[in-house]
């Protein structure tokens, strides 16, 4: 895809207003692969920043069986009379050919991530590499986020794009990927549904695939051909992590690398990535090890988990008191329990986040990670 560097006023004007229009064309059929709005071969995140430069455009409907409208084969359509910055044509992002252009294509894009034209030779994507210090910086803000992380924790990475001294400008959409370090393994989701500097009216549509343990492919574009200046969070990443599949303490990291950002008329501006690091500890507020007068393994029960009101504890031994800890080691809330196997901890005026819960029993310590929202 060729990106202008220069446009006229005159083409200026004719975008704002909805995109170039052909005037005389020809009436002509071409080959649309749903999913590839960019027609390059390949269907990924980069294939949404083209909906978000089509978004609302109408065309001709394609002639499709009822069902098999979105699979990754060779789909007959009419050329549009609409096309975005570059010179491609509007009908390849219309995904599933139903004459209009909105979230419902990105379902293909969705579904066919990753597919592969194999007649012809991938045209792979463009990705400009800022430079720290230089270009605006796309990562994420850890400060409230304890640095070391745990068995069972889930916590939030808000999403930044630029700083107060180096500000995205011109920002209409992004593409880009996260990256873990490889022992890492964690539940990953990605959301832009709150209002941001970059999303103060909504318009705008996001998604996100998760290809393998390590790497997660985002996309996340306007829909109004209205760019933004700004800097700041524009949304969040959200980690739940897997227990057990590190054994030993280790630096853990994530980072953002293959950047895409466009503005209005397709064109790409450097975006440099940024990487966080953590620690991770294996046995860092586990249960202690022990058996029960029956030669059982102990067990501690809390329920729910996450909670937002209350935390119900069930023991197979007698409990004599429990503590809750923040992740600064500050004791929160404290109760004494007369002996019994059940007990009931209110939690409901506590910031949301996650805390160590430690119950002393008749015959040790037990120790849960909690989490309140």
């Amino acid at each position: 895809m060729v990106h202008p560097t220069t446009i006229s006023k005159m083409l200026v004007l004719i975008l704002l207003l909805g995109g170039f229009r052909l005037s005389n064309t020809v009436a002509q059929n071409v080959m649309v692969y749903p999913g590839d709005a960019t027609n390059n071969g390949v269907v990924n995140n980069v294939d949404l920043l083209a909906l978000g430069l089509a978004y609302n455009f109408n065309g001709p409907k394609r002639d499709t069986i009822e069902g098999s409208n979105i699979a990754f084969v060779p789909n007959e359509a009419a050329l549009w009379d609409l096309q975005l910055p570059g010179g491609l044509n509007s009908a390849f992002s219309d995904c599933n050919g139903n004459g209009r252009i909105n979230y419902e294509d990105a379902w293909a894009i969705f579904t066919n991530y990753g597919a592969r034209r194999e007649d012809i030779v991938v045209e792979e994507d463009e990705f400009v590499v800022g430079e720290p210090g230089l270009d605006p910086v796309l990562g994420f803000d850890k400060s409230g986020v304890s640095n070391l992380l745990i068995p069972n924790q889930s916590f939030d990475l808000p999403i930044v794009l630029g700083t107060e001294d180096i500000p995205a400008e011109d920002v209409y959409g992004l593409a880009f990927s996260v990256f873990t370090s490889a022992q890492f393994q964690a539940e990953k989701h990605f959301d832009f549904t709150e209002e941001s500097w970059a999303n103060d009216d909504g318009d705008r549509i996001f998604l996100y695939k998760n290809l393998t343990t390590q790497r997660s492919d985002i996309a996340w574009t306007r829909t109004d051909r209205n760019q933004r200046d700004g800097h700041g969070i524009i949304g969040v990443a959200e980690f739940i992590i897997i227990v057990d599949v590190i054994d030993k303490v280790a630096p853990i990291q994530i980072w953002t690398d293959s950047i895409r950002m466009i503005d209005k008329y397709g064109n790409i501006t450097a975006l440099a990535g940024d990487t966080v690091t953590f620690q991770w500890h294996p046995n860092a507020f586990l249960p202690t090890s022990g058996v029960n007068e029956a030669g059982q393994i102990r067990r501690l029960s809390v329920q729910p988990n996450p909670a937002s009101d209350w935390l119900h504890l069930f023991s197979d031994v007698p409990m004599q008191s429990a503590q809750l800890f923040n992740l600064m080691g500050q004791l929160v809330r404290q109760i004494q329990i007369p002996r019994t196997k059940i007990a009931d901890m209110q939690v409901l005026d506590l910031p949301t986040g996650s805390y160590l819960l430690s119950v002393e029993t008749e015959t040790g310590l037990e120790r849960k990670l909690i989490t309140i929202h």
